[in-house]
């Protein structure tokens, strides 16, 4: 399925997810702003790899976004690359990412809105589980590797 077939057919949606078996990845440069926004307005939880390289999109708003859970195990949930007019990304403060997330190259993009994300990992960190989990998780950021170093929570 194609970004404008899934935009088309989920915009509006609450959750979006494969059928088991079918990895769902969805380039964000076929899709106009308008119907990047519509996609993702409304949804809270979603199962997919979402990559934005090269766009003219100047915005991306997952604050609705609850969950996002990776395409296939080990794939990043978030590629956002080389975008020159991306000046912002909004995240909900409770979005558990359950995959590394690679954001480089965006020359517009606020590095406070990259803060932001490595703030909502830290807390999602401290309250995701009732028992013993490790969380690994990296971003990428223009050319350098920041790595937030793996914890163990209880609750």
């Amino acid at each position: 399925m194609g970004a404008e077939e899934l935009a088309l057919k989920c915009s509006g949606a609450r959750v979006i997810a494969p059928r088991p078996g079918v990895e769902l990845n969805i380039d964000l440069d076929e899709l106009d702003q308008d119907k990047v926004e519509a996609l993702f307005d409304n949804l809270e939880e979603a199962q997919m790899c979402i990559r934005a390289i090269d766009t003219d999109h100047v915005e991306y708003n997952f604050e609705k976004l609850n969950k996002l859970r990776p395409c296939a195990p080990g794939k990043p949930v978030l590629d956002i690359r080389n975008n020159k007019n991306l000046f912002r990304l909004s995240f909900n403060k409770k979005l558990e990412i359950a995959s590394p997330a690679i954001i480089r190259g965006n020359p517009s993009l606020n590095p406070h809105f990259i803060g932001r994300l490595l703030k909502l990992k830290e807390i999602a960190w401290d309250v995701t589980s009732r028992r013993a989990k490790v969380c690994p998780f990296y971003i990428r950021i223009w050319n350098s590797l920041f790595t937030l170093k793996r914890r163990t929570v209880t609750s």
